[in-house]
């Protein structure tokens, strides 16, 4: 592969985070391209994060408005029921 600006050869930077090709003559870097599948995939995961995590508050929040719609208003008065239930 060779240098855009003046045909030379690439090398490979190390001792980064990303190891990087620059050109030995003129130091140039090579661009990292992004691969389009690549960015669809990281898109198409965001969504599913950012559902997934609404999924889970919205679950949540739920949880606790049916949790104080009870008819019991303590928690040792459900524990009562609990047992009455269970013990038939």
């Amino acid at each position: 592969m060779g240098c855009v600006n003046c045909g030379g050869r690439m090398l490979t930077k190390v001792g980064r985070k990303k190891p990087m090709l620059i050109c030995s003559d003129c130091g140039h870097p090579l661009s990292d391209t992004i691969d389009p599948q690549k960015q669809l995939t990281r898109v198409w995961g965001s969504l599913f994060m950012v559902s997934l995590s609404a999924i889970a508050i919205m679950t949540f929040f739920l949880a606790q408005v049916r949790e104080t719609r009870t008819n019991e208003r303590t928690p040792v008065e459900r524990m009562h029921r609990e047992k009455e239930i269970f013990a038939r």
